[in-house]
């Protein structure tokens, strides 16, 4: 990478999706690279890259989470400029970082100050509680962080993925993604 750029590749050509396959293949040296070579602020869009961190199920999505807020890149309460969608997409991160089983990325977006307990604000989003997204897709680890937080425990079948219970869909094996699911042309 960085002989591309010492003969002269430009960062921002391609808008954020370098940084976005930095984030996934979890190389926070290459992100590095790429923002001290100029990335653009402006064109990177913080929910699709936190996104794609939690998605990776890869363990440095706790590392990235950190070093975007701390580097400025991101707000995590800001995700969007419209405050309707920031929330979503502040949501559909933590249930992310719950189904997938990132503990530290929970520990860190609580840090944050984002409440992992909130109910109503992941029922407006159309999302169980986190407890149940992490139950849903037997992440054990992130249901006992949770309960030891002092997060409600909630019976699944009071929530809006009742049916998914019922019906045996839930409680499911995580399925780790094996490609990206957002391609990358030159």
């Amino acid at each position: 990478m960085r002989l591309l750029l010492e003969r002269g590749a430009d960062v921002n050509v391609h808008g954020s999706k370098s940084i976005f396959a930095a984030a996934w293949g979890g190389q926070k040296n290459a992100a590095k690279i790429l923002i001290n070579a100029g990335l653009s602020k402006t064109q990177i869009d913080g929910h699709g890259l936190l996104t794609r961190a939690m998605y990776s199920m890869k363990p440095e999505a706790a590392v990235f989470l950190r070093f975007f807020q701390e580097s400025g890149l991101i707000d995590v309460h800001h995700l969007d400029k419209d405050p309707v969608k920031a929330e979503k997409n502040l949501v559909e991160v933590v249930v992310y970082a719950a189904a997938m089983g990132h503990v530290e990325c929970l520990r860190i977006l609580r840090e944050y100050g984002v409440d992992l307990d909130d109910g109503p604000l992941y029922s407006r989003c159309g999302c169980p509680p986190l407890i149940i997204a992490a139950k849903a897709w037997s992440q054990d680890k992130v249901v006992e962080y949770l309960l030891s937080i002092g997060v409600k425990d909630v019976d699944p079948l009071d929530t809006c993925i009742a049916d998914d219970f019922r019906s045996g869909e839930f409680p499911a094996e995580p399925k780790p993604l094996s490609i990206c699911s957002m391609p990358y042309k030159a």
